[in-house]
């Protein structure tokens, strides 16, 4: 909540909430929940004494009415030309008192918190879950069990049989624990509420290798993400049958696909990488070795890319179930929240910034909505390919120095080639100054580029001759030095009325 209000004092409140990921409405509901708890409301003086809230309570609890309602007692003392309170002010008053409840014995369902899961490497969280395949005729099925690494989607085992069985499950656990060599204190494995996954034997053998079990919460669909997705892979498979003739016909049909899914299905939430490459750390090397290729084609033909070099898919850091929601009271104070991807300890007002200016890696921070319209023209695009590059080579000190005395250095030359420099000059300068922007940047910009930079540095300069036309009316010179400007010109005989900016030449 502090974090999110010092961000919006300078960014504003649109951007404070998009950057920390909050909610328009929680911000506000929590804003005004402090400001309510802060001050205390005061009593109303019609409310009832505190004496007499007892004298209501002892009525109530007295043996004459201790079995009634509150209907019946007030209209029991109505008639009898009594009057303590309402109806509802008797209700209220027991329910301070904690004395009103469902009076029929219901089962009260207990509030399951949503299981909130982890896992940043293979082997630390597995997704449990089964599912039917039928069979040669009606209510005929078979039982697919099926454990898969929710890091690299992985399926590490998998198994076909008659029924649904609670030994079935222990064994097809245990024996997958010893081929994966997994560590007590090292996995959990998260799966439905389904008999054989909460079954005794299954928690003792659980409880025996170390390992920490969840469940989906009931009536929950999505509480298993990844095994229903993987479900969903399999069914809507190219060439899955309608029916299976026989279990040695799924079970056939099933090692196929699994080999597929393992070791030549791209997946495209672990960055179009194969679940078998993640799982045995083979990620960075693929990762690595496309990005060469596309390197190599965004040298040969750099114009075709208009939002810079391409980088290939990353693969995530994480896998959530049910990723925790940011609230607004645990929010890291702006000084301290690091951006991940920024170097040398930069923080969310830099990354802000880098927002802004596009200066960051697509790969690490997402551009924002707000922004991402502008970088489908090509003059801003590569004004972002450029910021970038320099960002990527010199850190912030690129980003705002470098430019910084390219333009002065360019705008010195500009105004000491002459004392009227005209539009030839500044051209000349503009072919000079991109010049000198594309041999420092490896020729990475192509056709549309240098006429950008041409037209921004000649733009530039006629922006500033027009500057210092206005200090020399105005009497000063240019930069207010004595006997620059308006002065030498007086002392040539030259009075203000005749001064002309010539951007003809």
């Amino acid at each position: 909540m502090i974090a999110c209000q010092e961000l919006s004092r300078d960014v504003g409140a649109a951007a404070a909430f998009k950057s920390l990921d909050i909610a328009r409405p929680t911000y506000y509901r929590r804003l005004g929940a402090r400001d309510d708890q802060a001050s205390s409301r005061p009593a109303p003086p019609r409310a009832l004494s505190v004496a007499e809230r007892q004298g209501i309570l002892d009525v109530l609890h007295s043996n004459r009415f201790l079995d009634k309602a509150p209907t019946e007692v007030y209209a029991t003392l109505l008639d009898e030309g009594t009057y303590h309170c309402s109806i509802r002010t008797m209700y209220r008053v027991l329910e301070e008192a904690g004395e009103v409840r469902e009076r029929r014995d219901q089962v009260r369902h207990p509030h399951y918190k949503a299981p909130e899961l982890l896992a940043t490497a293979p082997n630390q969280v597995w997704s449990c879950d089964i599912t039917k395949l039928l069979g040669p005729a009606k209510w005929a099925y078979f039982y697919l069990y099926v454990i898969l690494d929710i890091f690299s989607r992985y399926v590490v085992g998998w198994m076909i049989a008659h029924q649904e069985s609670s030994a079935l499950a222990k064994r097809l656990i245990a024996e997958t624990c010893e081929k994966q060599t997994i560590q007590a204190g090292q996995l959990t494995v998260h799966a439905d509420r389904g008999a054989s996954m909460k079954s005794k034997p299954v928690a003792l053998l659980l409880s025996d290798l170390g390992i920490t079990k969840t469940h989906s919460r009931p009536h929950v669909s999505d509480d298993n993400p990844f095994s229903e997705s993987q479900f969903k892979t399999l069914k809507y498979r190219p060439g899955f049958p309608d029916r299976f003739g026989s279990i040695q016909d799924a079970r056939a049909f099933c090692q196929d696909f699994f080999s597929w899914y393992n070791t030549e299905h791209r997946h495209t939430g672990i960055g179009l990488l194969t679940p078998g490459m993640v799982h045995y750390g083979k990620a960075e090397a693929v990762i690595g070795q496309r990005r060469i290729v596309l390197s190599a084609a965004f040298d040969a033909h750099p114009e075709r890319f208009v939002r810079g070099l391409p980088v290939p898919p990353p693969l995530p850091e994480a896998a959530w179930i049910n990723k925790p929601k940011i609230e607004s009271d645990h929010v890291a104070p702006v000084e301290k929240a690091a951006i991940r991807g920024v170097s040398g300890g930069g923080h969310l007002t830099f990354g802000v910034v880098a927002r802004a200016l596009h200066a960051i890696n697509p790969e690490n921070i997402t551009k924002p909505d707000y922004i991402r319209p502008m970088t489908t023209i090509p003059f801003f695009t590569n004004i972002y390919t450029y910021l970038d590059s320099l960002f990527l080579e010199y850190g912030w000190i690129g980003v705002f120095v470098y430019p910084f005395l390219l333009g002065l250095a360019l705008s010195y030359l500009y105004l000491s080639l002459h004392d009227r420099p005209g539009v030839i000059k500044a051209f000349v300068n503009a072919m000079l100054g991109t010049a000198i922007v594309q041999s420092l940047s490896g020729n990475r910009f192509g056709a549309s580029g240098v006429w950008m930079w041409m037209g921004v540095l000649f733009a530039t300069q006629c922006i500033i001759a027009v500057c210092c036309s206005f200090w020399d009316r105005m009497g000063k010179g240019f930069a207010g030095t004595p006997g620059s400007g308006a002065q030498r010109r007086r002392a040539d005989g030259v009075t203000s009325d005749t001064i002309r900016v010539d951007m003809q030449g």
